[in-house]
Formats: C-alpha cells, structure tokens, sequence
C-alpha cells in the first residue's frame, strides 16, 4: 500500500509540472519565447524521481539543457558552506589616539579578512561578518 502512495505520489508530481508547462505553451505571448525560470526549476526538481531523459521527454523540453542546470543545481547543493568564522576583536582602549581595533575572520574554505583602524567607535562588527560569510 505504501508503494503504491509513493508511485501515485511522484506521478502527481510529474503530472503537476506539465500542466504547467502546457499551460505556459497554450498561453504564451509569441513562438520561439524563452521558458521562464521557474518552469525550469521545476523541472530540475524532479530530478530525484526521474532521470533527465524522462523528465525531457515527459515535459519535452531539450535535454542538454536541462541536463547543465540539474548539473549546476547538484553543484550548489555540494558546495561547502563554513562551518564556523573564527574571529578575535580586540576591545579598543580607553587612552587618547590608542583606541585602535582589529578585526579578523577566517572561512572554512580559507578565505580571509582583516580590517584594522582606530577611533572611539567600532564599526558593525555584525553587519561586517554578515557581508563575509555571504560573499559568493
């Protein structure tokens, strides 16, 4: 029984996504227009019950192509991201022209930042980290 939910379960998925596609096609504003993206996404996404020759010729979209964008969806979800930011702030001292900070970070992957400066006031030492760890 639970076979059978699982095989019904992945054709109502198929089924889902060309709909959708037949609807774009039926709909479309000229011939030769691009598929939008998240037709395309779409189509990616089945790629865990469906092999790419499947899901091109069910969806009949070219194969080549969809087969470089599950290929690069596979590669984002490997990709590695840092298990941890190793950073040391240095707290600014209270003397005249000796209030000088340093900040420090270090990726997973190797990468590195320092910044360095002085005056009575930090900067967004968050907002700083945010910006490092989401830099592609």
């Amino acid at each position: 029984m639970k076979q059978s939910r699982i095989v019904s379960d992945r054709q109502l998925r198929m089924k889902k996504v060309q709909e959708q596609f037949a609807n774009w096609r039926k709909n479309k504003s000229r011939k030769g227009s691009a598929t939008p993206k998240h037709l395309w996404e779409a189509a990616v996404d089945l790629h865990g019950d469906y092999s790419a020759y499947e899901i091109s010729k069910d969806l009949r979209v070219e194969y080549s192509k969809l087969k470089s964008l599950i290929s690069e969806a596979s590669k984002a979800e490997t990709e590695p991201s840092p298990a941890f930011i190793q950073m040391e702030i240095s707290p600014p001292s209270r003397q005249p022209k000796q209030n000088e900070w340093s900040i420090e970070m270090e990726k997973a992957d190797g990468t590195k930042m320092k910044i360095s400066g002085s005056g009575w006031q930090m900067p967004d030492v968050a907002l700083i980290c945010q910006s490092f760890v989401e830099e592609k």
